[in-house]
């Protein structure tokens, strides 16, 4: 993973090439992380981007070639929904990847969603990241890697302009009100996200083109432009989403 708070772009000619490439440095991120300490903590994006590195992630050679029964399993955001609904992040990353990889049931940590109010959740979640992710120098949960998407207007994980989620800075799990499909949610707090050793942000489609050059070439401070990790972060980017970027690796 980079060092600094650079960003490096990568642009695949297609979203298969964009998968293969975010599983190989899933991999080989966590593979480092387990060699160190002998384990690692991995937060996990929802959306159908990401879908598609997970689905690549549970094909061979990975599920040989990562580290699964040493990872701590984390979600990045999770909607206010049954488990069984087609919109929970969790159930997507389950079916897409995790019921097909030999991780620990016992490692995988998802918000107890239903489990009282939304603030109480956050609250319990957050409380679950302090018992298995070590703190940073920063004296956040220092993840080893976390997954993000970006929408097409910018956010990524569930942190939204214009709701107070984004501009939380002392609790590492907050709740969300101000989604754009209305449901509640929980999400990682900036301050989580920044603390992490990388970041990788998976983006595709025409939709995400402008966004994408607002936060890669404007730099402006959308959502996901606050994403600043001193770790480093890396965009994997298909043709279209960086369709207006004039800079790539």
């Amino acid at each position: 993973m980079e060092t600094g708070s650079r960003r490096a772009v990568r642009v695949f000619p297609s979203r298969e090439a964009q998968a293969r490439g975010a599983a190989e440095v899933f991999a080989e991120t966590l593979m480092a992380a387990v060699a160190i300490s002998g384990r690692a903590a991995v937060a996990l994006a929802g959306g159908t981007t990401p879908r598609a590195a997970y689905e690549a992630l549970a094909r061979p050679p990975w599920p040989d070639r990562v580290p699964w029964a040493a990872l701590d399993v984390f979600f990045g955001d999770e909607r206010w929904v049954h488990g069984g609904d087609p919109r929970s992040n969790v159930r997507m990353v389950r079916e897409a990847l995790l019921d097909h990889v030999p991780v620990d049931p016992a490692r995988v940590h998802a918000p107890r969603i239903g489990a009282g109010d939304l603030a109480a959740i956050a609250e319990e979640y957050a409380a679950r990241i302090a018992a298995h992710v070590p703190r940073g120098p920063s004296g956040w949960p220092r993840f080893d890697l976390v997954l993000l998407g970006m929408g097409a207007d910018g956010h990524t994980a569930s942190l939204f302009s214009g709701d107070p989620a984004l501009e939380e800075n002392q609790a590492a799990v907050a709740p969300v009100h101000r989604s754009p499909d209305g449901l509640p949610r929980v999400t990682l707090t900036l301050p989580v996200l920044n603390a992490a050793a990388g970041v990788i942000f998976i983006v595709a489609g025409s939709e995400k083109a402008e966004a994408a050059y607002r936060v890669l070439e404007l730099e402006e401070p959308l959502p996901a432009g606050r994403v600043r990790p001193a770790g480093g972060s890396v965009w994997f980017l298909d043709a279209s989403a960086a369709r207006r970027l004039k800079r790539s690796e």
